[in-house]
């Protein structure tokens, strides 16, 4: 349905007025859901408690949202899903999480929980279980337990899971199941955080609120694209988003979204790899994202990967994700002003 829906909309010459047209249908295209950006960061599961002014510090630059992100596990050639375990950092289990979540609160910020699923040695997405009704027992009570805690906390988003592209794709049924089940505990909105290669294919976005993507489309093999180059490509990426978008009703939300301070950060920004630190390509890139697709209107913000706790985090020399000490954070300062 989705793939045909980009297919449709690709290179037609009344999209523009077509998607209008039903996004004021819907009673989409003045409310606050599109045109209030959610401005967040993913924050990274510190191993200690942190204290109240590191959580300020996320304000100051003008966030208004993070991304709580509590950690299962699940061993390779295994089904059960392994969570609030002893040797896991303080951020990604139960109570931490529960900590943190109520310090963002504290500091007038809204919260999505994002549990999520780590597999030693293997990209989630490639998961498939040995025993899958194991799976998806252990896999429901991990997430449930989770979107309790949201309620009892009074979290605004629940992202149910991370880019299980090929179970979401093959087993539809039950991530549908899942969605009901967390709907009786939970009564806030609901995401699921599709790969950027996932989501045209996903065929229970109807039965969210939000469209999650984890947008680390590949943009540009150059060692230092321009904005404008790269704007360019967003544009031709933003054609997809918005067939989707257009198609199940629903805005889009960058469940992730970053680069690396590397060059070629957008050749493949989801590889973690050594590369030549660079912080101006992270700039431009943060920079023609913000005056692309950030624009559109069914476009709902996104969580920026990610915000580290640890002291003196980023940095010159400091080739991660992270924008803090970087040229990159005056961007996004000034784009979530």
């Amino acid at each position: 349905m989705v793939n045909q829906a980009v297919s449709r909309f690709r290179n037609s010459f009344f999209y523009w007025i077509i998607l209008g047209l039903a996004m004021v249908l819907s009673g989409c295209s003045a409310t606050s859901e599109y045109n209030a950006k959610v401005k967040g960061f993913c924050l990274e599961s510190p191993p200690m408690k942190v204290e109240q002014n590191q959580m300020k510090e996320i304000a100051d630059v003008n966030a208004e949202w993070v991304a709580v992100i509590p950690y299962g596990y699940t061993m390779p050639g295994q089904s059960q899903v392994v969570y609030n375990s002893e040797s896991q950092w303080w951020g990604e289990r139960y109570d931490g999480a529960a900590e943190l979540i109520q310090l963002a609160k504290a500091e007038g910020l809204k919260v999505m929980l994002k549990p999520q699923v780590w597999i030693p040695r293997m990209w989630v997405g490639d998961f498939y279980p040995d025993d899958m009704d194991a799976w998806q027992e252990s896999m429901s009570t991990f997430t449930l337990d989770f979107a309790r805690l949201a309620d009892s906390l009074d979290v605004e988003i629940f992202c149910l899971a991370t880019e299980y592209k090929k179970l979401t794709i093959e087993h539809p049924a039950y991530f549908k199941e899942l969605i009901g089940e967390i709907r009786e505990v939970y009564p806030g909105k609901l995401t699921y955080a599709a790969n950027w290669d996932e989501y045209t294919a996903i065929t229970f976005w109807d039965k969210l609120d939000y469209i999650g993507v984890n947008a680390y489309f590949p943009l540009s093999g150059e060692d230092m694209p321009t904005e404008e180059e790269l704007t360019i490509v967003w544009n031709e990426i933003s054609l997809e988003l918005s067939a989707v978008s257009l198609e199940v009703q629903r805005p889009i939300l960058f469940t992730e979204f970053g680069y690396r301070s590397i060059e070629k950060t957008t050749e493949k920004p989801w590889e973690h790899g050594g590369a030549t630190y660079e912080p101006v390509a992270q700039s431009v890139a943060f920079q023609a994202l913000f005056k692309s697709v950030w624009q559109e209107p069914w476009m709902a913000g996104g969580f920026i990967w990610k915000w580290r706790f640890f002291e003196e985090a980023g940095g010159h020399g400091d080739a991660s994700y992270t924008p803090q000490g970087k040229p990159a954070m005056k961007v996004i300062e000034e784009h979530y002003e």
